[in-house]
Protein backbone atom coordinates (compact mmCIF):
# COMPACT_ATOMS: atom_id res chain seq x y z
CA UNK A 1 0.00 0.00 0.00
CA UNK A 2 1.21 3.46 -0.84
CA UNK A 3 1.75 5.87 2.05
CA UNK A 4 -0.96 8.30 1.03
CA UNK A 5 -3.43 5.71 -0.25
CA UNK A 6 -4.44 4.64 3.25
CA UNK A 7 -5.26 8.24 4.17
CA UNK A 8 -7.42 8.59 1.05
CA UNK A 9 -9.16 5.31 1.93
CA UNK A 10 -9.84 6.42 5.52
CA UNK A 11 -11.03 9.84 4.33
CA UNK A 12 -13.51 8.23 1.91
CA UNK A 13 -14.96 5.98 4.62
CA UNK A 14 -15.19 8.96 6.98
CA UNK A 15 -16.98 11.14 4.41
CA UNK A 16 -19.46 8.36 3.63
CA UNK A 17 -20.13 7.94 7.36
CA UNK A 18 -20.67 11.68 7.85
CA UNK A 19 -23.05 12.17 4.93
CA UNK A 20 -24.93 8.92 5.57
CA UNK A 21 -25.43 9.85 9.21
CA UNK A 22 -26.46 13.48 8.74
CA UNK A 23 -28.39 13.39 5.47
CA UNK A 24 -29.75 9.84 5.21
CA UNK A 25 -30.39 9.07 8.89
CA UNK A 26 -30.93 12.74 9.86
CA UNK A 27 -28.70 12.41 12.92
CA UNK A 28 -27.17 15.69 14.16
CA UNK A 29 -23.40 15.95 14.38
CA UNK A 30 -23.68 18.44 17.24
CA UNK A 31 -25.73 16.91 20.05
CA UNK A 32 -25.41 15.96 23.71
CA UNK A 33 -21.96 16.78 25.05
CA UNK A 34 -21.15 18.24 21.65
CA UNK A 35 -23.60 21.08 22.28
CA UNK A 36 -21.74 21.86 25.49
CA UNK A 37 -18.41 22.09 23.67
CA UNK A 38 -19.76 23.97 20.66
CA UNK A 39 -21.68 26.45 22.81
CA UNK A 40 -18.43 28.16 23.86
CA UNK A 41 -17.67 29.47 20.38
CA UNK A 42 -21.33 29.83 19.37
CA UNK A 43 -22.31 31.91 22.42
CA UNK A 44 -19.16 33.99 22.32
CA UNK A 45 -19.44 35.00 18.66
CA UNK A 46 -23.24 35.09 18.37
CA UNK A 47 -24.05 36.80 21.68
CA UNK A 48 -20.75 38.31 22.79
CA UNK A 49 -20.31 36.58 26.15
CA UNK A 50 -19.75 33.29 27.91
CA UNK A 51 -22.28 33.75 30.69
CA UNK A 52 -24.73 31.37 28.95
CA UNK A 53 -27.70 33.44 30.10
CA UNK A 54 -29.34 33.61 26.66
CA UNK A 55 -32.02 30.92 26.71
CA UNK A 56 -32.45 31.09 22.93
CA UNK A 57 -28.99 29.68 22.32
CA UNK A 58 -28.52 25.88 22.27
CA UNK A 59 -26.71 24.80 25.41
CA UNK A 60 -26.05 21.60 27.31
CA UNK A 61 -24.25 20.96 30.59
CA UNK A 62 -24.53 24.56 31.79
CA UNK A 63 -25.02 24.81 35.56
CA UNK A 64 -26.86 27.81 36.98
CA UNK A 65 -24.98 29.48 39.81
CA UNK A 66 -27.33 31.49 41.97
CA UNK A 67 -24.55 32.90 44.12
CA UNK A 68 -22.48 34.05 41.12
CA UNK A 69 -23.29 36.33 38.18
CA UNK A 70 -22.26 33.81 35.49
CA UNK A 71 -23.46 30.32 34.66
CA UNK A 72 -20.83 27.58 34.43
CA UNK A 73 -20.31 25.33 31.43
CA UNK A 74 -19.07 22.10 33.00
CA UNK A 75 -17.25 20.95 29.86
CA UNK A 76 -13.54 21.74 29.32
CA UNK A 77 -12.83 24.48 26.80
CA UNK A 78 -10.22 22.59 24.75
CA UNK A 79 -12.61 20.96 22.29
CA UNK A 80 -14.21 24.32 21.51
CA UNK A 81 -10.87 25.60 20.21
CA UNK A 82 -10.75 22.74 17.72
CA UNK A 83 -14.37 23.45 16.74
CA UNK A 84 -13.69 27.15 16.11
CA UNK A 85 -12.65 26.71 12.41
CA UNK A 86 -15.88 24.77 11.80
CA UNK A 87 -17.95 27.58 13.31
CA UNK A 88 -16.17 30.25 11.23
CA UNK A 89 -16.63 28.21 8.03
CA UNK A 90 -20.31 27.59 8.81
CA UNK A 91 -20.90 31.25 9.57
CA UNK A 92 -19.27 32.44 6.35
CA UNK A 93 -21.17 29.84 4.31
CA UNK A 94 -24.49 30.80 5.89
CA UNK A 95 -23.93 34.52 5.37
CA UNK A 96 -22.94 34.02 1.72
CA UNK A 97 -25.58 31.53 0.66
CA UNK A 98 -28.43 31.90 3.19
CA UNK A 99 -28.18 35.43 4.63
CA UNK A 100 -31.75 35.23 5.94
CA UNK A 101 -30.64 32.39 8.26
CA UNK A 102 -27.41 34.02 9.47
CA UNK A 103 -28.94 35.11 12.75
CA UNK A 104 -30.86 31.93 13.55
CA UNK A 105 -30.17 30.57 17.04
CA UNK A 106 -30.44 26.85 16.15
CA UNK A 107 -27.51 25.15 14.43
CA UNK A 108 -27.95 25.11 10.66
CA UNK A 109 -26.88 22.24 8.40
CA UNK A 110 -23.65 24.12 7.70
CA UNK A 111 -22.64 23.93 11.39
CA UNK A 112 -23.15 20.18 11.53
CA UNK A 113 -21.44 19.45 8.21
CA UNK A 114 -18.39 21.63 8.85
CA UNK A 115 -17.86 20.12 12.31
CA UNK A 116 -17.82 16.71 10.60
CA UNK A 117 -15.54 17.82 7.77
CA UNK A 118 -13.02 19.43 10.09
CA UNK A 119 -13.24 16.33 12.28
CA UNK A 120 -12.10 14.24 9.32
CA UNK A 121 -9.22 16.66 8.73
CA UNK A 122 -8.17 16.39 12.39
CA UNK A 123 -8.40 12.60 12.12
CA UNK A 124 -6.00 12.54 9.17
CA UNK A 125 -3.61 14.80 11.08
CA UNK A 126 -3.79 12.57 14.16
CA UNK A 127 -3.16 9.46 12.03
CA UNK A 128 -0.22 11.15 10.30
CA UNK A 129 1.37 11.80 13.70
CA UNK A 130 0.61 8.22 14.76
CA UNK A 131 2.21 7.04 11.53
CA UNK A 132 5.42 8.91 12.42
CA UNK A 133 5.45 7.22 15.83
CA UNK A 134 4.80 3.75 14.42
CA UNK A 135 7.51 4.07 11.77
CA UNK A 136 10.04 4.57 14.55
CA UNK A 137 9.38 1.02 15.74
CA UNK A 138 7.89 -0.87 12.79
CA UNK A 139 8.11 -1.22 9.03
CA UNK A 140 5.81 0.57 6.59
CA UNK A 141 3.55 -2.41 5.90
CA UNK A 142 2.87 -3.07 9.59
CA UNK A 143 2.24 0.64 10.11
CA UNK A 144 -0.27 0.84 7.26
CA UNK A 145 -2.18 -2.25 8.41
CA UNK A 146 -2.35 -0.78 11.92
CA UNK A 147 -3.60 2.63 10.81
CA UNK A 148 -6.38 1.18 8.66
CA UNK A 149 -7.42 -1.28 11.38
CA UNK A 150 -7.59 1.33 14.15
CA UNK A 151 -9.33 3.93 11.98
CA UNK A 152 -11.97 1.62 10.49
CA UNK A 153 -12.19 -1.14 13.10
CA UNK A 154 -13.09 1.03 16.10
CA UNK A 155 -15.48 3.86 16.99
CA UNK A 156 -12.79 6.35 15.99
CA UNK A 157 -14.51 6.40 12.58
CA UNK A 158 -17.75 7.78 14.05
CA UNK A 159 -16.14 10.20 16.50
CA UNK A 160 -14.11 11.70 13.67
CA UNK A 161 -17.07 12.35 11.39
CA UNK A 162 -20.69 11.76 12.42
CA UNK A 163 -19.99 12.65 16.07
CA UNK A 164 -16.98 14.95 15.73
CA UNK A 165 -18.45 17.48 18.17
CA UNK A 166 -17.38 15.24 21.08
CA UNK A 167 -13.94 15.59 22.66
CA UNK A 168 -12.55 12.11 21.98
CA UNK A 169 -11.08 12.69 18.53
CA UNK A 170 -9.17 15.73 19.79
CA UNK A 171 -7.87 13.86 22.83
CA UNK A 172 -6.73 11.10 20.48
CA UNK A 173 -4.83 13.73 18.48
CA UNK A 174 -3.35 15.40 21.58
CA UNK A 175 -2.15 12.13 23.14
CA UNK A 176 -0.50 11.17 19.84
CA UNK A 177 1.24 14.56 19.83
CA UNK A 178 2.39 13.97 23.40
CA UNK A 179 3.87 10.57 22.55
CA UNK A 180 5.65 11.94 19.50
CA UNK A 181 7.16 14.93 21.31
CA UNK A 182 8.06 12.85 24.37
CA UNK A 183 10.14 10.52 22.21
CA UNK A 184 11.74 13.50 20.46
CA UNK A 185 12.51 15.21 23.78
CA UNK A 186 14.09 12.13 25.32
CA UNK A 187 16.34 11.91 22.27
CA UNK A 188 17.34 15.57 22.36
CA UNK A 189 16.51 18.02 25.18
CA UNK A 190 16.42 21.34 23.32
CA UNK A 191 14.26 24.40 24.00
CA UNK A 192 12.12 23.53 21.00
CA UNK A 193 11.43 19.93 22.02
CA UNK A 194 10.82 21.00 25.65
CA UNK A 195 8.28 23.66 24.65
CA UNK A 196 6.49 21.37 22.22
CA UNK A 197 6.30 18.57 24.79
CA UNK A 198 4.97 20.99 27.42
CA UNK A 199 2.37 22.39 25.03
CA UNK A 200 1.20 18.88 24.13
CA UNK A 201 0.78 18.02 27.84
CA UNK A 202 -1.17 21.23 28.40
CA UNK A 203 -3.35 20.46 25.38
CA UNK A 204 -4.19 16.99 26.70
CA UNK A 205 -5.29 18.55 30.01
CA UNK A 206 -7.17 21.37 28.27
CA UNK A 207 -9.26 18.77 26.47
CA UNK A 208 -9.85 16.40 29.38
CA UNK A 209 -8.38 16.93 32.83
CA UNK A 210 -8.70 13.26 33.83
CA UNK A 211 -6.12 12.42 31.16
CA UNK A 212 -3.42 13.86 33.41
CA UNK A 213 -2.51 10.18 33.75
CA UNK A 214 -0.32 10.60 30.64
CA UNK A 215 2.33 11.75 33.11
CA UNK A 216 2.75 8.06 33.94
CA UNK A 217 4.28 7.58 30.48
CA UNK A 218 6.51 10.59 31.07
CA UNK A 219 7.68 9.43 34.51
CA UNK A 220 8.15 5.77 33.57
CA UNK A 221 10.09 6.39 30.36
CA UNK A 222 13.08 3.99 30.27
CA UNK A 223 11.98 2.37 33.55
CA UNK A 224 12.33 -1.42 33.48
CA UNK A 225 11.01 -3.80 36.14
CA UNK A 226 13.96 -6.15 35.64
CA UNK A 227 16.35 -3.42 36.79
CA UNK A 228 13.90 -1.21 38.66
CA UNK A 229 16.23 0.36 41.25
CA UNK A 230 18.91 1.13 38.69
CA UNK A 231 16.31 2.56 36.30
CA UNK A 232 14.94 4.84 39.02
CA UNK A 233 18.43 6.11 39.84
CA UNK A 234 19.13 6.78 36.17
CA UNK A 235 15.80 8.57 35.83
CA UNK A 236 16.50 10.93 38.74
CA UNK A 237 19.98 11.59 37.35
CA UNK A 238 18.44 12.44 33.97
CA UNK A 239 15.90 14.82 35.52
CA UNK A 240 18.58 16.50 37.62
CA UNK A 241 20.70 17.02 34.54
CA UNK A 242 17.76 18.52 32.62
CA UNK A 243 16.14 20.64 35.33
CA UNK A 244 15.90 23.68 33.05
CA UNK A 245 14.13 21.64 30.40
CA UNK A 246 11.66 20.32 32.99
CA UNK A 247 10.85 23.87 34.10
CA UNK A 248 10.33 24.88 30.46
CA UNK A 249 8.01 21.89 29.96
CA UNK A 250 5.99 22.83 33.06
CA UNK A 251 5.67 26.49 32.01
CA UNK A 252 4.64 25.52 28.47
CA UNK A 253 2.02 23.10 29.82
CA UNK A 254 0.66 25.83 32.09
CA UNK A 255 0.50 28.27 29.16
CA UNK A 256 -1.52 25.77 27.10
CA UNK A 257 -3.88 25.14 30.02
CA UNK A 258 -4.35 28.87 30.71
CA UNK A 259 -7.59 29.28 28.64
CA UNK A 260 -9.34 26.83 30.97
CA UNK A 261 -8.13 28.65 34.08
CA UNK A 262 -9.20 32.00 32.64
CA UNK A 263 -12.69 30.70 31.92
CA UNK A 264 -13.06 29.16 35.38
CA UNK A 265 -11.87 32.42 36.93
CA UNK A 266 -14.42 34.36 34.86
CA UNK A 267 -17.29 32.00 35.73
CA UNK A 268 -16.54 31.23 39.39
CA UNK A 269 -13.81 33.55 40.61
CA UNK A 270 -11.50 30.56 41.10
CA UNK A 271 -8.78 29.48 38.65
CA UNK A 272 -9.05 25.76 39.56
CA UNK A 273 -12.40 24.06 40.23
CA UNK A 274 -14.26 20.79 39.77
CA UNK A 275 -16.97 21.70 37.29
CA UNK A 276 -19.07 18.53 37.27
CA UNK A 277 -20.66 19.18 40.69
CA UNK A 278 -22.68 16.10 41.75
CA UNK A 279 -21.15 13.87 39.05
CA UNK A 280 -18.33 11.94 40.68
CA UNK A 281 -16.18 8.82 40.67
CA UNK A 282 -16.83 5.79 42.86
CA UNK A 283 -13.32 4.41 43.15
CA UNK A 284 -14.46 1.70 45.57
CA UNK A 285 -16.84 0.15 43.03
CA UNK A 286 -15.25 0.28 39.56
CA UNK A 287 -17.29 -1.51 36.89
CA UNK A 288 -14.21 -2.86 35.13
CA UNK A 289 -15.76 -5.98 33.59
CA UNK A 290 -18.76 -4.05 32.26
CA UNK A 291 -16.57 -1.28 30.84
CA UNK A 292 -14.40 -3.79 29.00
CA UNK A 293 -16.74 -6.65 28.07
CA UNK A 294 -20.33 -5.57 28.79
CA UNK A 295 -22.96 -5.79 26.04
CA UNK A 296 -24.07 -2.22 26.67
CA UNK A 297 -20.86 -0.39 25.72
CA UNK A 298 -18.03 -2.73 26.64
CA UNK A 299 -14.79 -1.74 24.90
CA UNK A 300 -13.85 -5.17 23.52
CA UNK A 301 -17.43 -6.26 22.87
CA UNK A 302 -18.03 -3.40 20.44
CA UNK A 303 -14.47 -3.19 19.06
CA UNK A 304 -13.24 -6.82 19.03
CA UNK A 305 -10.30 -5.80 16.86
CA UNK A 306 -8.72 -4.29 19.99
CA UNK A 307 -8.34 -7.77 21.48
CA UNK A 308 -5.50 -8.18 18.98
CA UNK A 309 -3.89 -5.07 20.43
CA UNK A 310 -4.07 -6.46 23.96
CA UNK A 311 -2.35 -9.64 22.78
CA UNK A 312 0.55 -7.45 21.65
CA UNK A 313 1.22 -6.28 25.21
CA UNK A 314 3.09 -9.52 25.88
CA UNK A 315 5.72 -8.62 23.28
CA UNK A 316 5.72 -4.88 23.90
CA UNK A 317 8.83 -4.80 26.06
CA UNK A 318 11.01 -6.10 23.23
CA UNK A 319 9.50 -3.88 20.53
CA UNK A 320 8.64 -0.64 22.33
CA UNK A 321 11.40 -0.77 24.95
CA UNK A 322 11.57 2.68 26.57
CA UNK A 323 7.84 3.39 26.71
CA UNK A 324 6.50 -0.13 27.30
CA UNK A 325 5.92 0.04 31.08
CA UNK A 326 4.53 3.57 30.93
CA UNK A 327 1.93 2.60 28.33
CA UNK A 328 0.72 -0.36 30.40
CA UNK A 329 0.44 1.70 33.58
CA UNK A 330 -1.29 4.52 31.70
CA UNK A 331 -3.98 2.24 30.23
CA UNK A 332 -4.44 0.38 33.55
CA UNK A 333 -4.99 3.68 35.38
CA UNK A 334 -7.52 4.82 32.80
CA UNK A 335 -9.44 1.55 32.84
CA UNK A 336 -9.80 2.04 36.60
CA UNK A 337 -10.76 5.72 36.31
CA UNK A 338 -13.21 5.28 33.42
CA UNK A 339 -14.96 2.32 35.06
CA UNK A 340 -15.23 4.27 38.34
CA UNK A 341 -17.21 7.13 36.80
CA UNK A 342 -20.77 7.32 38.15
CA UNK A 343 -22.01 6.54 34.63
CA UNK A 344 -19.45 3.92 33.69
CA UNK A 345 -20.78 3.56 30.12
CA UNK A 346 -20.63 7.35 29.61
CA UNK A 347 -24.30 7.38 28.70
CA UNK A 348 -24.08 7.74 24.95
CA UNK A 349 -22.16 6.55 21.93
CA UNK A 350 -21.13 3.67 19.71
CA UNK A 351 -19.08 1.41 21.93
CA UNK A 352 -17.25 2.90 24.90
CA UNK A 353 -16.28 6.39 23.78
CA UNK A 354 -14.05 7.13 26.80
CA UNK A 355 -11.41 4.76 25.44
CA UNK A 356 -11.34 6.44 22.02
CA UNK A 357 -8.86 8.93 23.51
CA UNK A 358 -6.31 6.14 23.98
CA UNK A 359 -6.53 4.35 20.63
CA UNK A 360 -3.03 5.58 19.74
CA UNK A 361 -1.71 3.41 22.60
CA UNK A 362 -3.71 0.41 21.42
CA UNK A 363 -2.34 1.03 17.93
CA UNK A 364 1.22 0.56 19.20
CA UNK A 365 0.33 -2.77 20.80
CA UNK A 366 -1.58 -3.80 17.69
CA UNK A 367 1.49 -3.15 15.55
CA UNK A 368 3.62 -5.13 18.00
CA UNK A 369 1.57 -8.28 17.41
CA UNK A 370 1.42 -7.79 13.64
CA UNK A 371 5.18 -7.42 13.59
CA UNK A 372 5.80 -10.41 15.87
CA UNK A 373 3.70 -12.66 13.64
CA UNK A 374 6.03 -12.01 10.70
CA UNK A 375 7.91 -15.14 11.81
CA UNK A 376 4.72 -17.22 11.87
CA UNK A 377 3.36 -17.08 8.33
CA UNK A 378 0.25 -19.18 8.92
CA UNK A 379 -0.85 -17.18 11.97
CA UNK A 380 -0.12 -13.94 10.17
CA UNK A 381 -2.24 -15.01 7.18
CA UNK A 382 -5.10 -16.01 9.47
CA UNK A 383 -4.91 -12.63 11.19
CA UNK A 384 -4.81 -10.71 7.90
CA UNK A 385 -7.94 -12.60 6.81
CA UNK A 386 -9.63 -11.89 10.16
CA UNK A 387 -8.94 -8.14 10.07
CA UNK A 388 -11.39 -7.30 7.22
CA UNK A 389 -14.03 -9.37 9.01
CA UNK A 390 -13.49 -7.48 12.27
CA UNK A 391 -13.60 -4.17 10.41
CA UNK A 392 -16.86 -5.26 8.77
CA UNK A 393 -18.31 -6.12 12.20
CA UNK A 394 -17.43 -2.66 13.47
CA UNK A 395 -18.98 -1.01 10.40
CA UNK A 396 -22.13 -3.13 10.82
CA UNK A 397 -22.43 -2.08 14.45
CA UNK A 398 -21.86 1.55 13.43
CA UNK A 399 -24.63 1.40 10.83
CA UNK A 400 -26.94 -0.21 13.37
CA UNK A 401 -26.12 2.53 15.86
CA UNK A 402 -26.80 5.27 13.34
CA UNK A 403 -29.99 3.69 12.00
CA UNK A 404 -31.43 3.27 15.48
CA UNK A 405 -30.59 6.93 16.29
CA UNK A 406 -29.62 5.83 19.80
CA UNK A 407 -28.19 8.64 21.92
CA UNK A 408 -28.84 8.18 25.62
CA UNK A 409 -28.70 5.62 28.41
CA UNK A 410 -32.43 4.87 28.53
CA UNK A 411 -32.08 2.97 25.23
CA UNK A 412 -29.82 -0.08 25.47
CA UNK A 413 -27.43 -1.27 22.82
CA UNK A 414 -28.85 -4.77 22.78
CA UNK A 415 -31.33 -3.67 20.12
CA UNK A 416 -28.34 -3.02 17.87
CA UNK A 417 -26.88 -6.45 18.61
CA UNK A 418 -30.19 -8.20 17.90
CA UNK A 419 -30.44 -7.27 14.21
CA UNK A 420 -26.75 -7.98 13.70
CA UNK A 421 -27.15 -11.48 15.13
CA UNK A 422 -30.16 -12.03 12.86
CA UNK A 423 -28.09 -10.83 9.89
CA UNK A 424 -30.42 -7.94 9.20
CA UNK A 425 -31.14 -4.45 10.45
CA UNK A 426 -34.54 -3.38 11.61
Amino acid sequence: MKKNFIFVLIAIFSLITLFYSHFAVKKPVIYGDGIGYYSYVYNFFEFGDLSFTNTEAPRFGVNTQEELPNNLNKYPVGTSLFLLPAYISAKITTVLFSPDRAGITAYTTAHHVFVGLFGIAYLLLALKILQKILLRFFDEKTTNITLVSIALGTNLLLYSSAEASFSHLYSFLAINLFLYFLIKWRELQTKKTSILLGLSIGLVLLLRQSNITILAIFLLYEIELSSFKESIRNQFAFYKKNTKSLILIALSALAAFLPQMIYWLYATGKPIIYSYKEENFDFLKPQIFQALFGMERGLFFWAPILIIAVCGVWFAKKRLKNISLGLIVFIALNIYIVSSWWMWDYGVGHGHRAFTDFLGIFALWFAVLISELSNYKLLRRILLVALPILIFINLAFAIGYLKQRIYYTDTTFTNILEPVVKFRFK
